[in-house]
């Protein structure tokens, strides 16, 4: 082959490399997606606390954690975990209901963008109406990082019976998302790993349907 025609197909190649990593950014930046709450509506009114004061009245639980929207629109989920009184259990967390015309089985999971994060490793749960809960979650951890988003498949929730893992499914059951609700962000002691003050801000949490994320994608 000439020389032209050697270079004339270097120059395609490397064309079609960047036409290629263009289409996948725009790919991975339009990816369908249904905002729960976000800078636009927060829904701060429709949150419920629920810390160990509420969640185990009369067990003598101090945490406490509460919401606030900052100057830039992002929601700040702050407060303390305090464990003596529990015996190392202490929480605090803050619920949320899904819209009931969502169909959770739709999408492929749950991202969160984060602002900011104290050294906190913070819980995420899906969860069955109360009444139908019986001390059954499914839970997925966020370790502490820096700004980033990071988006869990329903596959990464374990579930959890009264704060411990039900590695064997006899409590809780498998996932089945027909049947979950709402969801909470919590701050846990992890039984005496960690408590104290705290602060998680975030800018978006939404339903997300993309081909491209393995599991707890992070970037």
């Amino acid at each position: 082959m000439p020389m032209s025609g050697i270079f004339r197909s270097i120059v395609m190649f490397s064309l079609l490399q960047v036409l290629a990593g263009y289409i996948l950014t725009i790919c991975r930046g339009q990816e369908s997606k249904q905002v729960i709450v976000g800078q636009d509506n927060w829904r701060i009114d429709e949150w419920e606390q629920l810390d160990d004061v509420q969640g185990r009245p009369g067990a003598g639980g101090t945490s406490e954690s509460k919401l606030v929207i900052n100057t830039d629109g992002n929601l700040i989920f702050s407060g303390k975990v305090t464990t003596m009184p529990l015996g190392g259990a202490g929480f605090a967390s803050q619920l949320l209901r899904f819209n009931p015309s969502t169909t959770l089985q739709d999408y492929d999971g749950i991202s969160f963008d984060i602002v900011n994060q104290s050294q906190f490793t913070f819980s995420v749960n899906i969860l069955k109406p109360s009444t139908e809960r019986r001390g059954c979650s499914y839970k997925a951890k966020v370790d502490p990082q820096g700004p980033r988003k990071v988006f869990f498949k329903w596959s990464d929730f374990e579930a959890n019976f009264r704060g411990n893992p039900d590695l064997s499914g006899e409590q809780c059951g498998p996932l089945d998302l027909s049947k979950i609700t709402e969801f909470s962000i919590m701050a846990q002691s992890f039984f005496d790993e960690q408590s104290g003050s705290f602060e998680w801000v975030l800018k978006e949490i939404a339903l997300y349907k993309e081909w491209g994320f393995s599991s707890m994608t992070v970037y």
